[in-house]
C-alpha cells in the first residue's frame, strides 16, 4: 500500500493524485511538507512474566518445619546444610536458611570448646592444688572428709 508524500494519507493503486490533499503523485512535496509514511502501529510489548523460578519461590511453614527436623539428624543434616548452604541452584532461602544453620553450629561449637576448656582449666588447677602423692592419701582424704561429715 502507498501513502502520499505530503500528507501520508493512504492512496488507491494506480492514482495520479492524492484524494486527500490533492497532491500531484509524481511531484515531490517540500521537505518542510513532506510526511512521512506511518509505520505500522507498534503493539505495547508483552510484559516478560517472570518464569516459575524454584530458585525465588517462598518457601512455606511446612518447608521450614520440615529443612529443622532435617538439620536435626546428626549427620545427614550437617551434610545436607553444607550442600545447600553451598550450592548456587537450590532455592534463595533455602540457602540462607542452610548457612545460617552453619553459622549457628559453628557458634555453638565454639561456646562448647570455650566452655569445655574452661572446665578442664579450673579442674585441673584443682586437682593440682590438693597436693595427693598417691591414691591411698587420696582415699584416706576421703575417708577424713566423710566421718566429719557424718559426725556433724
Amino acid at each position: 500500500m502507498a501513502f502520499c508524500t505530503k500528507c501520508g494519507g493512504k492512496l488507491k493503486e494506480g492514482a495520479d493524485f492524492c484524494t486527500k490533499c490533492g497532491n500531484k503523485l509524481g511531484e515531490e512535496a517540500p521537505a518542510a511538507e513532506r510526511i512521512v509514511a506511518p509505520a505500522a502501529p507498534v503493539a505495547p510489548a508483552a510484559e516478560a512474566s517472570p518464569a516459575k523460578d524454584n530458585r525465588n519461590a517462598v518457601l512455606g511453614t511446612w518447608a521450614y518445619i520440615g529443612v529443622t527436623i532435617l538439620f536435626s539428624i546428626p549427620v545427614i543434616g550437617f551434610i545436607f546444610s553444607i550442600i545447600w548452604a553451598c550450592s548456587g541452584s537450590v532455592n534463595l532461602n533455602l540457602r540462607n536458611v542452610s548457612r545460617a544453620y552453619l553459622i549457628l553450629l559453628a557458634i555453638g561449637v565454639g561456646f562448647a570448646m570455650v566452655f569445655f576448656s574452661l572446665i578442664l582449666f579450673v579442674g585441673a588447677a584443682f586437682f593440682a592444688a590438693l597436693d595427693w602423692t598417691s591414691l591411698s592419701d587420696w582415699l584416706e582424704k576421703l575417708n577424713e572428709l566423710s566421718l566429719e561429715v557424718n559426725i556433724n
